[in-house]
């Protein structure tokens, strides 16, 4: 028999070549699709720490400047002033412990800029108190006081450790000014449990009205014209309830 021509030899030993050289490149742009997609959620990872990372920078130098001046001295000098200040700081404080805490009832101790802004805070609120405390209180605009206080109780949960929690309770509960926040929210435990928001008790207008009672024999009676009374006497023949009267 003929021997194959070289060329024809050549020709089929190159075509299985080729294909698994085809088979080959098609991995490798699988592979490299599948390592483009790895890559690019790993870069909106990184974005989003970033981003993370940026906000909690923000809100950290803001509640810096808000928890600066809170002396005594400040809280005498301008109550207004520190009090909105406070209150600002706490919801602030509120949202850097949102983005930084891992767990959401993790002990604010655990994270040291928070617990860092949070005894600032409880600072203000002691130097705050002590300023309504006193003689000069009755000069102050107190009511943004018990408004800074009504807010810290709100959010003590959130923006306090378990101790400095404690202690603003307890602040709140002795001060003749504060106590009424205490009673506000145990009048609204009980509206939650059945009744009304003032205690439970129905208010007298919405009730409904008896009806009224019968006249007679349940008719009512008979008017006459003005004309026909004369003096407080009757006209003959007729009863006080308009009717004729018996023969």
């Amino acid at each position: 028999s003929a021997a194959p021509l070289a060329g024809e030899d050549g020709a089929a030993s190159a075509a299985p070549s080729t294909a698994q050289s085809g088979r080959g490149g098609g991995g490798g742009r699988e592979h490299g699709a599948g390592s483009g997609k790895g890559e690019g959620a790993g870069a909106a990872g990184g974005r989003a720490d970033s981003a993370k990372a940026h906000e909690r920078e923000e809100l950290a130098t803001a509640l810096r400047g808000l928890t600066r001046s809170l002396s005594v001295q400040d809280a005498m000098k301008s109550l207004e002033a520190v009090c909105k200040d406070l209150k600002a700081a706490i919801k602030k404080l509120d949202k850097l412990a949102r983005a930084t805490r891992k767990k959401k009832h993790d002990d604010l101790e655990q994270y040291p800029e928070c617990i860092m802004h949070s005894r600032r805070i409880m600072e203000g609120l002691r130097n705050i108190n002590i300023v309504c405390s006193t003689s000069v209180a009755h000069t102050k605009n107190v009511d943004i006081a018990v408004q800074l206080f009504r807010t810290a109780m709100n959010y003590r949960h959130d923006v306090l450790s378990p101790g400095l929690k404690a202690e603003l309770e307890s602040m709140v509960s002795n001060s003749r000014l504060l106590k009424v926040i205490i009673e506000e929210k145990e009048q609204k435990k009980h509206a939650g449990k059945g009744g009304t928001k003032d205690g439970g008790a129905v208010p007298t207008e919405s009730l409904p009205l008896p009806p009224p009672p019968p006249v007679g024999n349940g008719r009512l009676p008979t008017l006459l014209p003005l004309d026909r009374v004369t003096s407080g006497s009757l006209p003959a023949g007729k009863t006080r309830t308009g009717s004729a009267s018996p023969p």
